[in-house]
């Protein structure tokens, strides 16, 4: 059940791919094109077997911080179309997922575990939010793809809020209340940014 919204995220994303995949390629925009690509080979990156050549001078980083590295780089050198921001958002959504496996299948303690599993969800409610924003701001929408960028935000939106909406376990309200002068719990930090990530949402939300 836990890693369950991941494989509906995954069905969603292709629903949102649908208009274009089912496209003639003659049809298909030459930017989509071309964006479709240069991003749909970076999957390939993120396997066991390339990541230290993806990130290979942040040996003790994560495959999701490489990830994100890389999702940084390619909207640096050029605005990914919509299609583009999906391919990434579908890229990040499986290394997201077989973080959590890993995180599942370790040996830490209880705590630890659901520790890890909370920053894990909370870096997957971040990408799905950017996403959001980044779509929201572009100043170029192509006809096209309209559709894909409707479907993109209704289902976002929902996924975001259903993510961040659900506390950790055994987390309370007490608990996250910080003491003056202290540094906040790993507990603790993890739901000041949940709560800084639910207001963010609330911007991209229909009014």
């Amino acid at each position: 059940m836990k890693t369950l919204w991941y494989v509906a995220g995954t069905l969603a994303l292709a629903v949102a791919l649908a208009p274009q995949s089912r496209a003639e390629d003659s049809d298909m925009p030459e930017e989509v094109r071309m964006d479709v690509k240069r991003i749909y080979p970076l999957g390939e990156q993120f396997d066991r077997h390339h990541i230290q050549q993806t990130c290979p001078a942040e040996k003790a980083t994560t495959r999701f911080r490489c990830f994100r590295t890389t999702y940084d780089r390619v909207v640096k050198d050029r605005e990914p179309t919509v299609t583009g921001y999906v391919l990434l958002l579908s890229i990040g959504t499986v290394v997201l997922a077989e973080e959590r496996q890993k995180i599942l299948d370790s040996s830490h303690s209880e705590s630890e575990q659901q520790g890890e599993l909370q920053r894990n969800t909370l870096d997957t409610a971040e990408l799905l939010i950017e996403t959001l924003e980044r779509v929201a701001k572009k100043a170029k929408l192509i006809a096209q793809e309209k559709p894909v960028a409707e479907t993109l935000r209704n289902t976002l939106l929902s996924r975001a809020e259903s993510v961040l909406k659900t506390r950790a376990v055994g987390r309370s309200i007490a608990s996250t209340e910080l003491v003056p002068g202290a540094a906040p719990s790993n507990g603790q930090a993890n739901e000041i940014r949940r709560e800084a990530l639910l207001e963010r949402l609330s911007g991209l939300s229909p009014k």
